[in-house]
């Protein structure tokens, strides 16, 4: 895996001051669902743990439907604060809010212009980014009753993400053709960089629209993760100066598809998904002392795989799509109503079962807990 800065990155960034809920399932159950079947670790080729579905297939589920959406109506992601206040968002600017025990839905009017990704401070300061079918996308705020467009940009916008930095708050929204836009207290939206495409990739991950920035996560201004097609993804790091990307050596199609990391972890442990149903994670040194990746991770830097799926049907156009978890726990969802469940402490994963009978995608996945 290469480790490399590729020039300037977010230099506006330097002058800052700086409950379980799967889309369309909630849990009601007060049994984990990640108190899956476990399957025990094993080695693969470069030297990663690597553990696998449960041969045996999940069990029943523990999971129930908690709200069916109308027919044709589509939510692609997901956050909340607690176990009364939650927001998933999705196609034609539909949003659903539950409060106080009750679910709200808003919008769902605007065909073709579409909710993709969302985060938030709190119930009342939510931000959420979009695509237009047409080109282009957007960004819009909701305060806890109505949402406002408060930023149209040129490329779609897939993932979104923000932090404190010092009293102010700073967003970031990713999308296509590699640019990020940012945004923070007292200031207006504006683009801040262009990531660059993977001069490795297939020509396939090299179009127009390339890189395809797909996901945001992070604690900080100073640690946060930013994945892409093409079998990349980037990681701010301030002794490098910004943003280095790394390039992990894996199927040349692979595309890395959603990103999540603790906000009040200690340290830098990010949990990245891709397609062929890939789980992997990444850590990096609060102080790094190299700029290489050594394999046996001395360097601090360890990139591994959790799990894939290469021999699934149709594989390489399956993906993982959310991910959320604990310091103890992570579940991992995607396409075909997938649900992954990794313990972390022992390795164990294994595939949990979804409500009988759903057969789609779930976009996404929250919890307020791992009883809920």
């Amino acid at each position: 895996m290469s480790r490399k800065n590729p020039g300037r990155l977010l230099p506006s960034l330097a002058t800052l001051p700086l409950t379980f809920f799967l889309l369309g399932c909630g849990s009601e159950s007060t049994k984990s669902p990640l108190d899956a079947a476990p399957h025990d670790g094993r080695a693969n080729d470069d030297g990663a743990a690597e553990v696998g579905p449960t041969d045996g297939g999940p069990g029943p589920s523990p999971f129930s439907v908690f709200n069916e959406v109308a027919h044709g109506e589509t939510l692609n992601a997901i956050t909340g604060w607690d176990s009364n206040h939650f927001v998933a968002v999705g196609d034609s600017r539909v949003t659903y809010v539950f409060t106080a025990g009750k679910l709200h839905r808003l919008g769902g009017d605007v065909p073709g212009s579409d909710y993709q990704a969302i985060w938030g401070s709190s119930p009342t300061d939510v931000f959420a980014a979009g695509a237009v079918a047409a080109g282009g996308g957007f960004v819009a705020h909701y305060d806890g009753s109505a949402w406002t467009t408060v930023f149209d940009s040129p490329t779609r916008l897939h993932g979104i993400w923000g932090t404190f930095a010092g009293p102010r708050e700073a967003v970031i929204a990713v999308g296509e053709e590699g640019i990020c836009y940012g945004y923070f207290t007292g200031s207006s939206w504006q683009k801040i960089e262009a990531l660059t495409v993977n001069p490795d990739a297939p020509d396939a991950a090299k179009s127009s629209s390339s890189p395809i920035l797909s996901a945001i996560t992070g604690r900080n201004f100073n640690d946060f993760t930013i994945t892409s097609n093409g079998a990349q993804f980037f990681h701010y790091e301030p002794d490098a100066g910004g943003l280095v990307f790394y390039r992990p050596v894996l199927d040349p199609n692979a595309n890395f598809t959603a990103a999540w990391q603790d906000p009040d972890a200690s340290g830098t442990s990010v949990y990245i998904g891709s397609n062929f149903y890939g789980l992997y994670y990444f850590t990096a040194p609060d102080t790094p002392t190299d700029a290489s990746v050594f394999a046996d991770g001395s360097g601090g830097y360890v990139f591994g795989k959790v799990t894939t799926d290469p021999g699934a049907k149709g594989a390489q156009g399956l993906a993982i799509r959310g991910i959320w978890g604990t310091a103890a726990k992570i579940v991992a969802v995607g396409d075909q109503a997938q649900i992954l469940a990794l313990d972390i402490s022992s390795g164990h994963v294994g595939v949990v079962a979804g409500p009988p009978g759903l057969k789609g995608t779930f976009g996404g996945v929250w919890g307020s807990s791992l009883s809920d």
